[in-house]
C-alpha cells in the first residue's frame, strides 16, 4: 500500500477501462486521487490543442461539493508531486476497436492514431501536448522507457490483470475489468493477417504492451 501522503496518480490512456477504474478508486480515494487524461480520438486533431489534455483532481460526480475542483495546468506528471502513477496497458488493437467502434474507418487509415498508447505517456511525461499529433520513433520510444524506468514506484498492468491494482490500494472489492458482454479481458488479439498492418503501423505499442503485460 503506499504512503498516506502521496496520492494515486492515474495515466490514462483511452479505452483502457478508465471509466470503471475511476470509479472503483472513488470507493476509497474520492477527491483524493489525480486523473491525467488525454481526451478521446483528439488525434484528429478538431479542437484547440491547449484543450487536449485534462489534469484533475477525481472526484464522484453524483455528489455535491463545498469546494471547486481541483484542475492541474498542461504539466510533465513528473511535476506532480508525492503522486503513486500507474498506467493500465491493452492489446492495442483491442484498445484500437474498442476506441473506434462506432465508426467505419479501415484500422489502418488513421495515421495520427498510430502508436497512441505511446504517444500519451510521452506527452504525459513530457508535458508538450503536440507530441501526441507527431510521428512515434525509436528515439521516443526509448526516451519513453527512461521516463519510466526513472519514475520512481510508477505500476504499469495489463487491463487484464488490474486485480493486481489491489497489492497497492485499497478497495472495497478487488478490481475486475468485464467487457459489455460479460467477458474478463484475458486474452490478447489473434495474430491474423488482418492485424499485420496494424502492428507494422503500431510497433511502439505494441513493444511497450509486450514488455509489460
Amino acid at each position: 500500500m503506499f504512503d498516506n501522503n502521496e496520492q494515486p496518480l492515474f495515466i490514462h490512456i483511452n479505452s483502457c477501462g478508465g471509466r470503471y477504474i475511476r470509479s472503483k478508486f472513488c470507493e476509497k480515494y474520492n477527491d483524493n486521487f489525480i486523473v491525467y487524461h488525454i481526451n478521446p480520438r483528439l488525434w484528429k486533431d478538431i479542437v484547440p490543442r491547449s484543450k487536449i489534455i485534462r489534469c484533475w483532481q477525481y472526484r464522484d460526480p453524483s455528489f455535491e461539493y463545498s469546494t471547486p475542483l481541483l484542475k492541474y495546468p498542461n504539466i510533465s506528471i513528473l511535476d506532480l508531486n508525492n503522486t503513486i502513477p500507474f498506467i493500465i496497458l491493452r492489446d492495442p488493437i483491442l484498445r484500437y476497436k474498442s476506441e473506434n467502434k462506432s465508426e467505419n474507418d479501415n484500422i489502418n487509415d488513421n495515421t495520427n492514431s498510430y502508436n497512441i498508447m505511446c504517444k500519451t505517456l510521452y506527452a504525459a511525461f513530457t508535458g508538450d501536448y503536440n507530441e501526441y499529433f507527431l510521428p512515434f520513433t525509436q528515439c521516443k520510444y526509448n526516451n519513453l522507457l527512461k521516463f519510466i524506468t526513472n519514475t520512481k514506484n510508477i505500476i504499469i498492468i495489463p487491463i487484464n490483470k488490474i486485480n493486481l491494482l489491489a497489492n497497492y490500494f485499497s478497495f472495497k472489492s478487488v478490481p475486475s475489468f468485464i467487457d459489455n458482454n460479460n467477458n474478463i479481458l484475458t486474452n490478447d488479439s489473434d495474430n491474423n493477417k488482418e492485424n499485420l498492418e496494424f502492428y507494422n503501423n503500431n510497433i511502439f505499442d505494441y513493444l511497450l504492451y509486450n514488455k509489460y503485460k
